[in-house]
């Protein structure tokens, strides 16, 4: 009887092992979900809600995260998506700005996320940019492509450092301050990464050129947080979230620093999305997608009931994430703009 018990704890042991081997592949999975019309129920997203949508470059694909898997999804009629990562602890996925690859976080096997990059229309081994026992998270791409700028405890708190999106490379670290620098993101002409920063004693928004050949200039002054930085498609404006103790605002600045910061009258927002124009701003406020003049004070423009809207490159659509209290699934849907916002 000893002996058999040995031989159940063996089988046991090796059927766990088993899964978990098997569970730490990637696959690829398509599924038919059809988010213009009316998608089955089987074919929905369960809760959590799908994150991280962005559209690729061409307007063909449209980039999320789902329970911790980085997918795409056609958004042709066919709708159809493909898993591009097994389960993980995948996070903060972002398009190349060729929009043929995919740059990311991967928590190790000691919880510690790392940088890689990946193929995202051909199957090859995806890219370690970070290989080591630090905190890196938050890629963002340069304009070319060519570097990766993400966030890092490698110094002992949080900077932000530059890395060839390539294998495992020399790093330059790009700020060094003995407070929290985080959440960069590169401008479209590759002039300035704007970052997160609370050296000022209140978390706010700061500009460090990537050369190093300017110093590092404070951009937002407000006494309450700013977060949320997205770039205008052209660079000369910056949006932004300030918050003060009741509400959430929308504000833009240009970032040559002339001027004072408008506040475009979208209260209570949550997540936003530039127009290709950067005359407009789409935004998630109270359930509702709407769309804001950053120039006028127009009543804004109410576009569909959902969350974390995206406007398409070329701005004649926009996805955005919806709730179906029927099947208590969300489901991506793509809408055609307004043709004022276009």
């Amino acid at each position: 009887m000893q002996c058999k018990g040995k031989y159940l704890y063996l089988h046991l042991y090796t059927y766990i092992l088993a899964l978990i081997f098997f569970s730490s592949f990637g696959c690829e999975e398509k599924l038919d979900i059809d988010l213009g019309n009316k998608p089955k129920p089987t074919e929905r997203v369960a809760l959590p809600p799908p994150t991280n949508l962005s559209w690729s470059l061409d307007g063909k694909w449209i980039l999320f995260l789902a329970e911790s898997t980085i997918k795409i999804m056609k958004t042709d009629e066919g709708r159809q998506v493909t898993a591009l990562t097994g389960t993980g602890q995948y996070d903060n996925p972002v398009w190349s700005p060729k929009g043929d690859q995919i740059a990311y976080d991967l928590s190790s096997d000691f919880g510690l996320p790392e940088i890689w990059v990946k193929d995202a229309f051909k199957k090859s081994v995806p890219i370690s940019v970070t290989a080591d026992l630090f905190y890196d998270s938050n890629p963002t791409w340069s304009s070319d492509g060519m570097k990766i700028a993400f966030q890092s405890r490698r110094s002992g708190n949080w900077d932000i450092w530059i890395a060839k999106a390539t294998r495992t490379s020399n790093l330059i670290q790009l700020t060094d301050n003995p407070k929290s620098d985080q959440k960069p993101v590169w401008s479209p002409d590759g002039r300035q990464i704007a970052f997160e920063s609370d050296r000022s004693g209140t978390s706010g928004i700061w500009l460090a050129s990537p050369n190093k050949d300017e110093p590092e200039k404070q951009f937002t002054f407000n006494s309450t947080r700013s977060y949320g930085i997205k770039w205008s498609p052209d660079s000369s404006k910056m949006a932004y979230f300030s918050v003060d103790s009741a509400t959430t605002q929308i504000m833009v600045k240009s970032t040559d620093g002339s001027g004072n910061p408008r506040d475009i009258g979208a209260l209570n927002a949550i997540s936003y999305s530039w127009t290709p124009s950067g005359l407009f701003i789409v935004y998630e406020s109270e359930g509702k997608i709407l769309a804001k003049s950053i120039e006028t004070n127009e009543t804004p423009i109410h576009i569909a009931d959902g969350i974390s809207p995206i406007v398409s490159p070329d701005g004649s659509q926009i996805a955005f994430v919806q709730y179906d209290r029927s099947t208590n699934s969300f489901a991506i849907k793509i809408v055609d703009a307004p043709a004022a916002i276009r």
